[in-house]
């Protein structure tokens, strides 16, 4: 499994999966009341979910949250992530729109922010160019919800953002037979020895739980669990003390 390092935290560690809570807020009130239970967990990184905020941030939003972060879990790499709505996420948001809140996240000082790449080139080169000009780190991402595509489809969004300089590559797809799922977990495998970054892939849904937990099988360096079970901010999360105990258990 390869590895990234964010602060003092190696994601991928010792062939295991590092642990990212998702924080699902509609403003900072509410985030800053989830911040004491998530680091009594102690995730080894944090996802905040911009898309489900109750308005767009400006610049001056983004700072104050990235400052409660910092406030409320210390060093804890987190991952800033708006998820467009035809990859899962939860608030609309124009393509031009998408391009100007990556722009703003980079002078934001997150750790890692997420970029989807099936957008326009130019505005995803020059949202990934732009975050590592304030050296910071990229997630590039591709969600599907619907299906799992082709083993070369996979492949060729695993190259592709390796391509575009990106720091991590996440793959999530949904699942609708067990083939999909073992399909999932050999292309990760395949792209974790081919590509040199690392990478990070789940299949969702109830059939897709056991990718979430096979790290060690696939080199995916990120699994992504719910604090609790009424809180998981995609289909098929565990929670994250279930996630450690299986973890333990192998």
């Amino acid at each position: 499994m390869k590895t990234l390092t964010c602060h003092n935290t190696i994601i991928g560690e010792n062939d295991q999966s590092a642990i990212a809570l998702p924080i699902v807020a509609a403003n900072l009130d509410e985030l800053k009341e989830q911040l004491p239970a998530i680091k009594e967990s102690q995730p080894d990184l944090v996802e905040w979910r911009i898309d489900h905020l109750d308005h767009t941030p400006e610049l001056k939003d983004l700072k104050e949250i990235r400052a409660a972060l910092t406030t409320g879990l210390g060093d804890l790499p987190i991952i800033a992530t708006f998820r467009t709505q035809g990859e899962g996420g939860a608030m609309p948001l124009e393509e031009a729109a998408y391009g100007d809140l990556l722009s703003k996240l980079a002078q934001s000082d997150f750790d890692l922010i997420d970029v989807e790449v099936d957008h326009d080139q130019k505005l995803v080169e020059k949202a990934i160019q732009a975050i590592h000009d304030q050296n910071l780190q990229v997630i590039a991402s591709y969600h599907n919800f619907q299906s799992t595509p082709t083993n070369a489809f996979l492949q060729n969004q695993f190259e592709k953002m390796a391509n575009l300089k990106a720091d991590m590559a996440k793959i999530a797809v949904m699942p609708t037979t067990k083939a999909d799922v073992l399909r999932l977990l050999t292309a990760s495998q395949t792209a974790q020895e081919s590509l040199a970054i690392p990478i990070v892939t789940m299949a969702m849904g109830d059939l897709g739980k056991i990718s979430r937990i096979a790290g060690q099988l696939s080199g995916s360096a990120i699994t992504f669990a719910s604090l609790d079970e009424a809180s998981g901010s995609a289909p098929g999360q565990l929670t994250i003390a279930q996630i450690r105990q299986i973890f333990q258990l192998l």
